[in-house]
């Protein structure tokens, strides 16, 4: 039993570690193996005794499960005396190793000299440029994490990328070591990127190990002092919640709604759901009183249904006759994609759409598509038919560069082609204002 706790415990490390982050490959070292490097057939001849053969015949045990099983239990029996020999065994079948030995290696170095196998991981060629470093950080911030962070805030030196990384893994062994401070630390990043990073690790975990009631009763305790850090929990377990149970995710974040701390969750919630059960999802939005945030939501998730089931996303707003403002932005996406092929019937949607502002701005966009299609018959629908204002007939007819190039690679591509052959048809098309 002890020792399917070492496989299952040491497969979730190494799934873990391998999903925070990896090290630009800049990182990657220039060394060049030594005569050290032995080959595989070369160590045979050499002599193992003791614990010094069981750990290079587990190396090259062929099966992975046995074989990481048999390396970490005969790791865990050793101490920081043995650091040089063991890398001198690992030596004699670096050919043959893959990351999964080497973050063990990693891991176990890290307990007792963190500087000397972070040195090794950074600089030799198999491991620089991988997530070896990140394991290090990880098993290092377990015993020390006060000194694991400092160390994390520098990166490698070199690679301003890497600092992302190695704090991130930081992070998640300080959190692994259940030592106090950590949310304090993460509060006193500030609001930015760092912050987001940390709280990726940090929230994942609890969601994960906690269960999702557990993990939003964890955000919803934290002071209200801060708004702001409040928020930015609440959003994260929120995500993290979604990925596993979008509709019990839901449920809670519908307890948020009329308060501060909506804003973004319906949509976080939303980009998961969509996906599995797209009905559910909207009928679930129409709930939120929120009006900014349920905007957001039903426009992201209609995106993605209109993505995964087209047909199914099309139906259900065109089989919508009694429309209510809470479907405008499913109505104004809609639109816009009907306006590809027939501009006119696409105008004739944006009827349909509730909010003023959303509707004058769908039909402005629809207005400019058509002007690169037909100019004569986009400039005639917009000053007899419009009903726009002077200021909004004028935004309609004026179509950048950019935009021009926009519209006409998504009108080809629309007819079939590719984003590539679109664009390189942009210079077919005439422009009606170049004379």
């Amino acid at each position: 039993m002890k020792n399917r706790r070492v496989v299952i415990s040491t497969v979730f490390y190494l799934v873990i570690t391998i999903n925070v982050a990896s090290i630009p490959v800049e990182a990657a070292s220039d060394r060049e193996g030594p005569d050290l490097y032995r080959s595989t057939a070369e160590a045979e001849n050499r002599e193992f005794s003791g614990i010094d053969a069981e750990i290079r015949s587990a190396l090259v045990e062929p099966d992975m499960l046995v074989r990481i099983e048999r390396v970490a239990s005969l790791l865990q029996k050793l101490g920081p005396e043995s650091a040089e020999r063991v890398l001198a065994i690992y030596e004699t079948v670096w050919m043959e190793l893959g990351q999964t030995e080497l973050v063990l290696l990693a891991d176990w170095w890290a307990r007792f000299d963190p500087h000397a196998a972070l040195d090794w991981a950074e600089s030799d060629f198999r491991t620089a440029g991988t997530n070896v470093p990140l394991a290090v950080m990880r098993s290092w911030s377990r015993n020390d994490h006060n000194a694991a962070m400092a160390r994390a805030r520098m990166g490698l030196e070199g690679v301003v990328r890497t600092r992302g990384p190695y704090e991130s893994s930081a992070i998640e062994g300080w959190a692994e070591s259940g030592e106090p401070g950590i949310m304090e630390y993460v509060q006193s990043l500030g609001h930015g990127l760092d912050r987001q990073r940390a709280l990726r690790g940090i929230t994942r975990r609890k969601v994960m190990r906690e269960g999702i009631p557990a993990a939003f009763e964890w955000a919803d305790a934290i002071s209200e002092k801060d708004k702001v850090f409040k928020l930015n929990v609440i959003r994260r377990v929120t995500s993290n919640s979604a990925l596993i149970d979008p509709a019990l995710a839901a449920k809670f974040c519908s307890g948020y709604d009329n308060t501060y701390y909506i804003k973004s969750l319906p949509q976080r919630v939303a980009v998961h759901w969509a996906k599995k059960d797209p009905v559910a999802t909207m009928a679930w939005l129409r709930t939120i009183n929120d009006l900014d945030a349920r905007d957001t939501g039903v426009r992201e998730a209609y995106r993605l249904w209109l993505r995964h089931d087209k047909a199914a996303a099309i139906e259900w707003v065109k089989n919508d006759e009694n429309h209510d403002r809470w479907k405008d932005e499913a109505v104004a996406m809609y639109a816009r994609r009907v306006q590809l092929t027939d501009p006119k019937a696409a105008l004739g949607l944006t009827e349909k759409i509730v909010r003023e502002e959303l509707r004058i701005a769908t039909q402005v966009m629809i207005a400019k598509t058509w002007k690169v299609k037909d100019a004569a018959e986009a400039e005639a629908w917009v000053e007899n038919e419009s009903g726009m204002t002077p200021p909004e007939k004028d935004r309609a007819r004026v179509v950048t560069v950019r935009q021009r190039q926009g519209i006409i690679v998504s009108l080809e591509r629309a007819a079939g082609l590719t984003e590539s052959a679109a664009k390189a048809r942009l210079e077919d098309w005439s422009d009606p204002d170049v004379k």
